[in-house]
């Protein structure tokens, strides 16, 4: 086995699996002249070969990062961490001939229409700042839109794992580093949001658990409860948001196995008024083809709620209902991959979902209603 880079300019090469040092060093993609499975070199990770195929077995995945991380010699470059990150997001965004922006793109128009992590505005803004400069931080939220756009578009790559890997390797690099930015914080989402996808339910608390403590230590809950309409606000609001409503569905998947259905149905408009009333509670913000789903998980959670304070119960219900949404949203995407996804048909969802969060923060700055999950993320 040998790495074709190393070997075309005959430098030498130590032949990490799966990329060499030199290679990952200079911020080029490793390719070796034979199949990872044919050589011996399965060993390095407890006998077994890194597979294209997602993985499916979270108690493998901590190990085998810190081997990798361990490959990537990082204590050699740590202190140029900005020029690396950013040569290897530039390297590995453009490997295929695509701009940077069509790189992001399957994520942009899919999976980001349900949960707006990153705003394309935002995509564009890194982009500018790592072609002008070396920023380490607006490289990796490019990367982990790249990684989420593999199992997002048509052509996924057969080393995505790889791809996963070394993004999660380079947060936790950024983040031993006491960084602290609401980058940062996306990125730890959209690494949980694609941990979550692959049925690593166990990793993806970590994951999340991890952006919490970020946002909490960046003060990007009390930016939600301040006053005015500035940019930050908004950007902080809608990132406390994502991380609010994913969370939920993370533990709701951790809990019990997520909801499997048929075809994705988009609820009617008209929506109705936010907050709900009393009187509107018999309108569901789900479609009445949902509703007599055996076994639904969200619906069973609001039946068991029906003692409690009629406030908490209208949020509460809200708040399963999207989701409800969101789950049955990704899997519609995933069961008919060569088809137009839902946000075609339902292109208002994301203004309902923005809707319902602005109502639950206003009233929870009133103090008139507090929720909080099991990593204290809190309506006040």
């Amino acid at each position: 086995m040998t790495c074709v880079p190393c070997r075309t300019r005959k430098k030498k090469c130590d032949k990490g699996i799966p990329g060499c040092g030199r290679c990952l060093r200079i911020g080029i993609n490793c390719r070796y002249d034979k199949p990872l499975a044919s050589t011996e070199d399965g060993n390095r990770f407890g006998g077994e070969v890194l597979p294209c195929a997602p993985l499916n077995i979270p108690r493998y995945e901590s190990p085998r990062i810190l081997e990798y991380t361990s490959n990537l010699r990082l204590s050699t470059w740590t202190d140029f961490i900005e020029a690396h990150l950013t040569n290897v997001t530039l390297a590995t965004l453009t490997s295929r001939g695509r701009g940077l922006r069509s790189a992001c793109l399957p994520y942009l128009e899919t999976l980001n229409e349900w949960l707006p992590v990153v705003l394309p505005g935002e995509v564009d803004d890194s982009i500018s700042s790592i072609l002008s400069s070396q920023d380490s931080e607006s490289s990796l939220l490019l990367y982990s839109c790249y990684l989420l756009s593999q199992i997002c578009g048509n052509e996924p790559l057969s080393n995505v794992d790889e791809l996963y890997f070394r993004c999660k390797g380079f947060f936790t690099l950024l983040v031993s580093q006491r960084r602290n930015s609401e980058k940062l914080v996306q990125i730890g989402l959209l690494l949980s949001l694609y941990e979550y996808l692959q049925a690593m339910i166990d990793v993806a608390l970590t994951t999340i658990a991890s952006s919490t403590l970020l946002a909490d230590h960046i003060g990007l809950f009390l930016e939600r409860d301040g006053g005015g309409h500035s940019t930050r606000l908004t950007s902080s609001k809608r990132i406390w948001w994502s991380l609010f409503i994913l969370e939920r569905v993370i533990m709701a998947a951790a809990i019990d196995n997520p909801v499997r259905c048929g075809a994705f149905t988009c609820p009617a408009p008209p929506v109705p008024p936010f907050p709900v009333t009393k009187e509107q509670r018999a309108d569901p913000f789900l479609s009445e083809s949902h509703t007599l789903i055996p076994g639904n998980l969200y619906l069973h959670i609001i039946d068991d709620h029906t003692a409690e304070d009629d406030l908490q119960l209208e949020y509460f219900t809200r708040l399963v209902q999207a989701c409800y949404l969101l789950e049955l949203a990704l899997l519609d995407r995933w069961a008919h991959p060569l088809q137009p996804s839902s946000s075609d048909h339902c292109i208002d969802l994301d203004r309902k979902l923005t809707t319902f969060a602005s109502a639950v923060l206003q009233e929870g700055e009133a103090g008139r209603g507090k929720n909080c999950s099991s990593l204290a993320i809190c309506v006040k």
